[in-house]
């Protein structure tokens, strides 16, 4: 049966046939509950990512065709910066899986456990808001308070637009103010022409306002 697999990050990984109520499946879940799940297609498996508590850059795999049943051995580590790291998003690049981290970004390479191989390509611009991750063929953007980024997987991501607020916090996340987290920050999406459309709340345009709701819009 085909089923949607989703995360809220505060109960465990849940299911959707559509003509079901949702369901949460029993009883192998990651270890810790995770804030993001993506489907691989290569492999055949769900990938979930930073867990509520403890290692927060934890990647979590299920078994081959099987994504109900998550052994406790099916996990890798990103690899830490010197600030440290947590998982902050998934994409496609190639058939090959990238795992965003808050500062760096890695792609998985194999298709079994056993051939996994991880290669970590940018140390530095990783993706603080997850909702702005957007694949294209053959690159992916993606924002941080300094810009629009794009990464094509041959080498460190390349910065391609002004900052995109003078007066917008820091990158890291769950330090901007209550304001700006990665519940209520940029949310992009590809238009009908191909365009990158960003959406976020301006601390320039508005000081004052503090309700939680993006009223800027750029575009690449």
């Amino acid at each position: 049966n085909r089923k949607v697999y989703f995360v809220n990050g505060q109960v465990g990984i849940r299911g959707y046939s559509g003509n079901a109520a949702v369901v949460a499946f029993t009883p192998a879940q990651p270890a810790q509950v995770p804030r993001f799940v993506t489907y691989h297609q290569d492999s055949n498996r769900l990938f979930a990512g930073r867990g509520t508590t403890g290692a927060q850059n934890r990647v979590y795999f299920s078994d081959i065709n099987s994504f109900e049943s998550w052994p406790a051995n099916n996990y890798f580590d990103i690899p830490e910066s010197r600030m440290g790291d947590i998982v902050t998003g998934f994409a496609r690049l190639f058939g090959n899986l990238v795992i965003f981290g808050e500062r760096t970004i890695s792609m998985l390479y194999g298709r079994v456990p056993s051939d996994f191989r991880l290669r970590t390509i940018e140390w530095e611009n990783g993706c603080s808001y997850p909702y702005s991750i957007v694949e294209y063929a053959g690159y992916i953007l993606y924002a941080r308070t300094s810009g629009v980024y794009k990464f094509d997987g041959s080498g460190p991501a390349q910065k391609i637009s002004d900052p995109i607020d003078a007066q917008f916090p820091g990158d890291a996340v769950g330090t901007l103010s209550g304001v700006l987290t990665e519940e209520f920050g940029p949310v992009a999406t590809q238009t009908s022409e191909g365009h990158y459309l960003l959406s976020y709340k301006s601390l320039t345009k508005n000081t004052s306002n503090h309700v939680r709701h993006n009223d800027q819009e750029m575009m690449a």
